[in-house]
């Protein structure tokens, strides 16, 4: 009954391709639902372990998702469904293969990496304050040295790591240096 909220967002989200409320996007709201879903119920879909023969197949299939999805967008066939289904697949499987592949990653150890917890902590942070600052960073740069498919493909995959460093940064300054306001722009996520 508690998950109802989550599958009617999640509905949404696949059926409604450009659905938002006001200002947040049903994305958001899915997967912050979602997130909060799985956190307050501990929920056992938590423990489930794929076996490690897929974690290559579904980090393979991402990669090639996200290509496709990509050659899409520079043809300018991103607002076609296509598109937009694509871009859906892409962050479920997507989820799936970083999951599956930290699953394999800490496979033979006794405990959770230290600094992958550390840095985790930080996820929240990352995801609220990544998408507009993105957006001013591509547009600045390609308003400064011009728009071209290399610099495109280069931003799209050099920016988000750019994103993480500076958001587990500016997110560490701010926790350790004002922590009720990071409390407050985190929802209470002071660790």
């Amino acid at each position: 009954m508690r998950l109802i909220p989550t599958l009617l967002f999640f509905i949404i989200w696949i059926v409604f391709l450009r659905f938002s409320i006001k200002f947040y996007s049903i994305e958001s709201i899915l997967f912050f639902s979602l997130g909060a879903y799985l956190a307050l119920h501990k929920s056992k879909y938590l423990t489930i372990r794929l076996p490690n023969k897929y974690y290559l197949i579904l980090l393979f299939l991402w990669v090639l998702i996200v290509f496709v999805k990509t050659t899409l967008f520079f043809q300018n066939i991103k607002s076609a469904v296509p598109y937009y289904i694509l871009h859906r697949i892409s962050i479920l499987v997507g989820i799936l293969a970083i999951w599956t592949l930290y699953d394999v990653v800490m496979k033979n150890k006794e405990s959770v990496n230290k600094t992958i917890l550390g840095l985790s902590s930080f996820s929240f942070f990352i995801y609220a304050y990544h998408l507009p600052l993105l957006k001013y960073l591509q547009k600045g740069l390609f308003y400064i040295v011009g728009k071209n498919d290399i610099l495109s493909i280069i931003t799209y995959f050099i920016l988000p790591i750019i994103m993480i460093v500076v958001g587990i940064l500016l997110g560490g300054f701010l926790r350790k240096h004002t922590p009720r306001f990071y409390g407050v722009i985190t929802g209470g996520r002071v660790k």
